[in-house]
């Protein structure tokens, strides 16, 4: 659970971040809205805690000394550093909380509440959504898969270490992913004590919501309108689903600071003398760089998006056709020939918005590039860092965005064969037409939303930046990312909802003769909302012998449904424009109806307001008065890694008490986190083993000895040598298990291992079996 506690780093974030700031406008004045100062303080602490934790953290002994001929001094390590930024923000919080209140009680006797008006039912409407994310954020256990396999035991790791390790013995991977994320729960576990880390992303969430808030500013001047894309932002489906599951712990990070990146070049462009805004962008460059590798696509949208004199128009559009055709060859080359269609398409309407778009604010000025130069070079020593340790990361580099390939594919790799893999972070996979036309058709889940882009075009040229923005992020996504997952789409929800609510605007305006805006901006909130879920019936959301894992499933195979039969996107187009011309009607006829004038004072867009307030909270709710608020239960229920069949197994492992004794298993995240021991996952981890042996090598007797040296057989990475682990216990799912077919088809029958384990009596030990899982110990370690 979240105490207390967990709110004071956070305090110190800000509260240096204000400090910071203050010393920047001494040299470099500005005057900034009170949502641009919260995303100011939030960058500028970040930044001064993550930078220096990285420098610190990647020194071989992980700290700074002092060196002389006869003597060695320690001045900062990695605890010291986090500790000490940890009590200057608390004494530095006191002081400016302090001096806030006593300026709230001084303007308290001069407070009187306005009189009822849309900004208010706006700003209330907004404050509840919030308080929706952070309840449900507050009361859902950790959980993602990458969370509970990557940046949680990377955390454990950095945090006994006391410092950025080269491998995470507990992953049995070298420590390649960008250290954001990770370091800010670092400094979380060592300020509070715990892995209660929930509200670090929350504060990120409405980051976001400032953002999108103070674009819409700067771009449409109009206050209302920028209310209305926050609101939109929170209920957006596509934001919706990335910022509550797989994405919440590692993507929300590189959607805010790509964003704010973005947001400050804008300003920096407007006011291109105030050169705070410049160190803002190179501080904005760096967290970007430093929350995931992909973060590296920001350099070219920011070269790209921002409008420019004549001479330099031609640089841009001369970057625009060299970079498209090069993506254009990656894309038949790496995903499908047809992709060529829509990489084309984003770089050809790049080009031509490039060419018309037009400058408002001054044509003879271009914004200096210098604060790009400073966030490459200093987020960079991360990246040069990590290739000094591993090839793979240079691999990924090269191989991966660089290296063309002679060989075209000319089909496009659609559903896997196992419908358990194809996740709601893979489902726009189920057909062509579904992933390259995610962003021009909107057939990914938020289609009732397309009517919004489209209508967005009809005045183009004032978002035209917008356009470019997420154009060519699309043209990259699509080569690179098509069959991957949609969670790389993070950087452009904030151009996407911006779009939307212009669309929205323009929808407006053409139907304000009919439709208040209350109820208007209601019946989208309630769009927004409804899409959040699938199609599912409703028996499997009650709570009966079904475990949630069987719900879990179906869930999949209702959304895969939804991608593959079209006929289900046409109902649902058909459903929502019923609805909004049923309510639209209603609404106006209701003052008209004898004996409804009292309700037509409440108005029927306040019914709304309440649905759209309880949609995001009802199921969880609904599960806690179920379980009388027994949090264990709750989670056992709602998350698949907490469910009692696997927790059995953790109880079971932890009573072995055989520290550091290394476990094989297959498709289970977390168990790592929750065991604290070593965990190879086979499902995953097989490559990363020389020679792919488990499943090459026949001889039991060798792939025993492996078993009890396996970092002898690993890629070596750095510092894996220093570690002496052996596997003693084999975690394989039983017939209940939802992954048992895969561990059949794809694992046991292949490899002579696991089909070995109950064969050999003499080499393992069946310790516990359960309906989802079996362990094996091997008896040779007693």
């Amino acid at each position: 659970m979240i105490s207390i506690l967990d709110l004071l780093p956070i305090l110190t974030i800000f509260s240096i971040g204000a400090v910071a700031w203050k010393g920047i406008t001494v040299i470099f004045p500005t005057d900034m809205r009170k949502t641009e100062l919260y995303n100011i303080f939030l960058i500028c602490g970040t930044i001064i805690l993550v930078f220096p934790l990285m420098l610190i953290g990647i020194q071989e002994e992980g700290a700074v000394k002092i060196v002389t001929s006869t003597i060695s001094i320690t001045i900062i390590n990695f605890q010291g550093w986090s500790l000490l930024y940890f009590f200057v923000g608390l004494i530095t919080a006191i002081f400016f909380g302090y001096k806030l209140l006593r300026k709230l009680l001084a303007n308290l006797e001069n407070f009187q509440f306005r009189k009822e008006t849309f900004a208010n039912y706006q700003i209330i409407l907004l404050t509840f959504l919030l308080l929706d994310y952070l309840f449900i954020q507050v009361v859902l256990p950790l959980r993602g898969f990458d969370a509970l396999y990557y940046y949680l035991p990377e955390t454990e790791v950095f945090y006994q270490a006391n410092r950025i390790t080269e491998f995470n013995y507990l992953s049995f991977l070298p420590v390649t992913k960008s250290p954001l994320n990770v370091l800010l729960y670092v400094y979380s576990l060592y300020t509070t004590g715990e892995l209660a880390i929930q509200l670090m992303p929350f504060i990120f969430l409405v980051g976001i919501v400032f953002l999108v808030y103070d674009f819409a500013l700067e771009f449409f001047d109009n206050k209302s309108l920028a209310r209305t894309a926050a609101i939109f932002t929170l209920v957006f489906p596509l934001a919706y689903w990335l910022m509550n599951y797989w994405a919440f712990y590692q993507d929300l990070y590189l959607c805010y600071f790509f964003s704010a990146s973005c947001y400050f070049s804008w300003k920096w462009y407007k006011s291109p003398s105030n050169h705070g805004y410049a160190l803002l962008i190179g501080f904005a460059i760096i967290n970007t760089i430093l929350s995931k590798i992909t973060g590296w696509v920001l350099l070219i949208v920011l070269l790209l998006w921002i409008p420019t004199q004549t001479r330099y128009k031609y640089i841009r559009l001369g970057t625009v056709v060299i970079l498209g055709m090069f993506l254009c060859i990656q894309a038949a080359t790496r995903i499908y020939i047809g992709a060529i269609l829509p990489v084309s398409i984003a770089f050809i309407l790049t080009g031509f918005l490039i060419v018309k778009e037009h400058d408002p604010i001054n044509p003879r000025k271009i914004v200096n590039y210098s604060p790009l130069i400073f966030g490459i070079v200093l987020g960079g020593m991360w990246l040069m860092d990590r290739m000094s340790l591993s090839a793979s990361v240079w691999y990924e580099i090269s191989e991966l965005y660089f290296k063309v390939s002679h060989s075209i594919i000319w089909t496009y790799p659609t559903q896997p064969q196992d419908p358990l893999l194809f996740t709601l972070e893979t489902v726009h996979r189920a057909n062509f037409i579904s992933a390259a036309g995610f962003l021009f058709l909107s057939s990914a889940f938020v289609l009732p939303w397309a009517f919004l882009k489209v209508s967005a075009l009809v005045e183009y040229k004032k978002i035209s930046p917008l356009l470019i923005w997420v154009l060519v992020f699309f043209g990259i996504w699509t080569t690179y990312y098509l069959t991957n997952s949609i969670r790389y789409l993070v950087p452009i929800i904030v151009p996407i909802i911006l779009i939307i609510t212009w669309g929205s605007h323009q929808f407006y305006q053409k139907l304000n003769v009919y439709i208040s805006n209350e109820f208007y901006i209601s019946i989208i909130a309630f769009m927004g909302c409804f899409n959040i879920y699938y199609l599912i019936s409703s028996d499997l959301l009650v709570l009966n012998e079904q475990t949630q894992v069987e719900i879990g499933k179906n869930y999949n195979q209702a959304a895969l449904s939804y991608y593959n039969h079209p006929e289900i996107l046409v109902v649902q187009i058909i459903m929502f424009t019923f609805i909004m011309l049923l309510m639209t009607n209603i609404n106006r006829k209701i003052p008209s109806i004898q004996g409804m004038k009292r309700f037509s004072k409440i108005k029927l867009y306040r019914v709304t307001f309440i649905i759209v307030i309880i949609i995001p909270i009802a199921v969880q709710s609904y599960l806690l008065i179920y379980t009388q608020g027994d949090f264990e239960q709750f989670h056992a229920i709602h998350e698949y890694e907490y469910r009692p069949e696997y927790q059995e197994v953790v109880t079971v492992i932890q009573q072995q008490n055989q520290p550091l004794s290394g476990i094989m298993t297959v498709r289970m995240p977390g168990l790592q986190l929750f065991t604290k021991q070593p965990v190879i996952d086979i499902y995953y981890q097989n490559t990363f083993f020389v020679g792919d042996p488990f499943f090459t090598n026949t001889n039991l007797t060798e792939l025993i000895n492996i078993l009890h040296d396996p970092l002898s057989y690993t890629i070596q990475i750095g510092e894996t040598t220093t570690y002496q682990f052996s596997i003693r216990y084999i975690i394989v799912p039983s017939t209940k298990n939802i992954y048992y077919n895969i561990y059949i088809t794809q694992i046991k029958a292949n490899s002579v291992l696991f089909k070995s384990l109950e064969q050999n009596d003499q080499s393992f030990n069946l310790l516990f079996l359960n309906s989802d899982y079996k362990i094996f110990e091997l008896i040779f370690l007693e």
